[in-house]
């Protein structure tokens, strides 16, 4: 029995470094793919810092491109082009355009 009970202690022995040595590979294994999403996680976060910061320069730069559009119209005072064909019509959107940009001039 003596001998059975070494064999089976020695059995049991080998399939725990068996296991050990796989939790060890698991191991690193999830420790590098960590590293590499931590990684990809900075470079997604600068790209959407990016992203938001040129979306506002774009912002700005059509708000000063319409502006100055709009200032060169007042300034040759540029009567509305006809959109719809019906006078009535046209000088209500005209009018509704003059007055959203003199809101949002207000608010600047």
């Amino acid at each position: 029995e003596d001998s059975d009970d070494r064999t089976t202690t020695m059995e049991m022995d080998m399939e725990e470094n068996k296991l050990r040595e796989s939790v060890e590979k698991n191991k690193e294994v999830y420790r590098k793919h960590y590293m590499s999403l931590k990684n990809i996680k900075v470079e997604i976060e600068h790209m959407k810092a990016m992203l938001k910061k040129n979306r506002r320069q774009i912002q700005l730069e059509f708000e000063h491109w319409w502006k100055d559009h709009k200032d060169e119209d007042n300034k040759m005072n540029v009567k509305p082009k006809a959109i719809t064909g019906d006078k009535v019509a046209d000088e209500n959107i005209a009018e509704f355009y003059r007055m959203r940009d003199q809101i949002l001039t207000s608010m600047n």
